[in-house]
């Protein structure tokens, strides 16, 4: 089976639609899906599963990663569960609850722009270094969130330099610095992920998605098609004649 985790870009009300991009994948791969996607999740809460996942001795055949918007956050509730955060709600993935005193607390006292790109990238280092660890095919993609790309902060350090500078991090002082080896360390990090920065939206069209924004029927089969050319692109599966029609 696969292993699919993102937001609501990878998610149904009903996660055994025929038509999500999960499920398309599975159907052309002939297997399985598990799905633990959610709407307004975000990439920690993607780490927390995926890490849940492995502790639980579930080893999926292919893993695929569609990360979110970067200023999302989470934080753990009972039952494995979690608040899933961003600025517009907070949202229980168990409960199906939501709580705006959370919302509030967390952009009033625990966040700020630099940071969030710096755990967005410390997400997708230790989203690497847990997936190594199934021992299968896995990839990790942006599917949305275009400013990510737009910052280029893998491409030189003049860009990172440029990004702290335009965000008042002062490079003299110990914060600075930190975030400026902190970023340094990832650009390096980058050659050897399975991650690509580049989202859907370079080719989905108004045509491909539906009155909210998210892909309709049309843009998740685009999607899939997508992830299935990556994959294959970077020699992670290879279509064949046997039973399964990959490997």
């Amino acid at each position: 089976m696969i292993y699919v985790n993102g937001d609501s870009w990878s998610w149904h009300k009903d996660l055994y639609s025929a038509d999500i991009w999960p499920n398309l994948l599975a159907q052309q791969l002939k297997t399985n899906c598990v799905n633990e996607s959610i709407g307004c999740g975000s990439n920690s809460r993607i780490l927390d599963n995926v890490t849940n996942l492995y502790i639980s001795g579930l080893r999926p055949a292919l893993i695929v990663l569609a990360l979110t918007v970067h200023h999302r956050y989470h934080l753990p509730s009972a039952d494995m569960g979690s608040w899933s955060i961003s600025p517009q709600t907070v949202r229980n993935d168990r409960l199906d609850v939501t709580d705006d005193y959370v919302k509030n607390w967390y952009y009033n006292h625990g966040h700020n722009e630099v940071d969030s790109i710096y755990r967005y990238y410390r997400d997708v280092w230790l989203l690497h270094e847990i997936c190594k660890k199934f021992e299968c095919p896995f990839f990790i993609f942006q599917i949305w969130d275009k400013s990510i790309q737009q910052l280029g902060l893998l491409e030189s350090t003049k860009n990172i330099k440029n990004f702290l500078n335009n965000n008042q991090i002062d490079l003299s002082k110990q914060q600075g610095q930190a975030y400026l080896k902190s970023f340094l360390f990832f650009s390096k990090q980058q050659h050897n992920w399975n991650y690509s920065e580049e989202t859907v939206l370079t080719f989905l069209n108004n045509d491909d998605l539906a009155s909210d924004g998210h892909p309709n029927k049309k843009g998740h089969k685009k999607i899939g098609d997508f992830v299935i050319n990556e994959l294959i692109a970077r020699d992670l599966i290879s279509g064949g004649d046997n039973e399964q029609g990959w490997t």
